[in-house]
């Protein structure tokens, strides 16, 4: 919501320093809230690289590399008719994002891709193992219990 909120103000003042004329208050709440909707289509495209990335002490830096990887290759999917079935611009399907040309979208295709996106991150959520704790545990070493006599 944050990151949505900040795009909104930068267009805006974009927008408005430009002087584009057809300004209208109608017109500001949709984008917002297809900002926002657009944001957390890709939240849950990139939760499996999150939930797999967060559990391991130290891969948190290869998962955010992974991750921007990830969505620039969507930019050449999206134009290439995978938009409806490429995760990170499943988004696009759902908010009906035109770009000056006419797409047809599969809003149910793109719903569908990104709730299978959720039920891998439940999947992987549910069976995440605490392996920072685990790892730290099998670094120390055990003690001898028995006692001198």
């Amino acid at each position: 919501m944050f990151l949505a909120f900040i795009e909104f103000i930068f267009t805006m003042l974009v927008f408005i320093i430009s002087k584009f004329p057809g300004l209208s208050f109608s017109g500001m709440i949709l984008a917002f809230v297809k900002m926002t909707v657009m944001n957390l289509c890709v939240y849950i495209a990139v939760l499996p690289i999150i939930i797999f990335t967060g559990q391991r002490s130290g891969s948190f830096m290869a998962g955010v590399g992974f991750s921007f990887f990830y969505g620039f290759v969507g930019t050449f999917a999206s134009g290439h008719g995978l938009g409806n079935v490429y995760p990170i611009t499943a988004g696009l399907g759902i908010i009906n994002y035109q770009n000056g040309e006419e797409v047809t979208y599969n809003v149910v295709l793109s719903v569908s891709v990104l709730m299978v996106m959720l039920i891998i991150s439940t999947v992987m959520l549910c069976s995440a193992q605490n392996r920072v704790s685990s790892e730290k545990n099998k670094s120390k070493k055990p003690r001898n219990k028995s006692r001198r006599k």
